[in-house]
């Protein structure tokens, strides 16, 4: 029987277990688990996976010709990873997946999918239409990524990025889930910068924090350029 963190999951929405557990056959579903600091290789062009984080979490980072790391995608538990790049059919060298905390994943071929099946499943219809909406969904958060880049001070990212995160929890108070170093390669700027301007905030009393729970307390305002 399938497993009940793959029924729930969004990619597989509005498919019955019947339909899924054929599904996981035509794919060649397989489950893998990649230890903290272990690399999920999507690389293969004979064989283009990408797959569901049954549980931990997933990094998709980048690195520049000078060495200097960028955030590009976190996945959560029960997120969808790795499907761009494997509709694709390959992989930026530069581009790596790695296992921020202990990790279980669902592994798929998305050539079995793109490309259908010798069985001709009716629900591969079903699936392609989640596939579309996922694939909408990380689209716009690479928009909100891009908004938070492109302000231009070190304050107005992360003005923009808490007011953000505020909304989405729809409370003044809510959770970050990146560590200092993961959010400043997110925002792409340097980790000691980001804590001493999250610290001067503080002193300002716009936010309060502890660890990865914050508090907005104030308008947040950007400084003068």
């Amino acid at each position: 029987m399938t497993d009940t963190r793959i029924l729930k999951n969004p990619l597989f929405e509005d498919l019955s277990g019947r339909e899924i557990d054929e599904l996981m056959n035509c794919v060649g579903a397989r489950v893998m688990r990649v230890e903290r600091g272990g690399t999920v290789g999507l690389r293969n062009p004979q064989e283009p996976l990408f797959g569901i984080l049954l549980s931990g979490s997933l990094s998709m980072t980048r690195y520049d010709a000078f060495g200097n790391r960028f955030l590009l995608l976190r996945a959560e538990e029960g997120e969808v990873f790795g499907l761009s790049l494997a509709l694709i059919g390959s992989a930026p060298e530069d581009f790596f997946l790695t296992a921020a905390t202990p990790c279980e994943l669902l592994l798929m071929r998305a050539d079995k999918i793109l490309y259908g099946c010798t069985n001709d499943c009716a629900s591969h219809k079903k699936l392609y239409l989640n596939i579309m909406k996922l694939l909408a969904k990380k689209n716009v958060e690479l928009i909100r990524k891009q908004y938070h880049m492109a302000q231009r001070t070190l304050r107005r990212k992360l003005s923009s990025y808490l007011s953000e995160q505020s909304g989405l929890a729809r409370s003044k108070r809510f959770t970050v889930r990146m560590d200092r170093q993961e959010l400043a390669d997110y925002l792409g700027v340097d980790r000691s910068a980001l804590c001493a301007e999250l610290s001067r905030m503080r002193k300002e009393g716009l936010i309060d924090y502890y660890r990865h729970d914050f508090f907005i307390k104030g308008t947040l305002v950007a400084e003068e350029d």
